[in-house]
């Protein structure tokens, strides 16, 4: 068997939660819930809207008219 498998087999569960856990927790702490100034706030705001405008740029048809399929 490898080590691995030993150590996954020889540890309890808890413990090996614990390891990855831990690791969450480091992430998730360092990683801010809200931008840390009004600007980049605004930033965010006018590249979503940007994103927007261009994905309905790029999704209309040369129609106006929404295409329905009769049954």
């Amino acid at each position: 068997m490898t080590k691995q498998s030993n150590y996954y087999r020889d540890t309890p569960v808890g413990q090996q939660m614990a390891v990855f856990l831990n690791q969450r927790n480091k992430v998730r702490h360092a990683t801010p819930l809200f931008p840390r100034s009004f600007l980049s706030l605004l930033g965010i705001c006018k590249a979503r809207r940007n994103k927007q405008k261009t994905s309905d740029c790029d999704n209309k048809d040369s129609s106006t008219h929404r295409r329905v399929a009769h049954i």
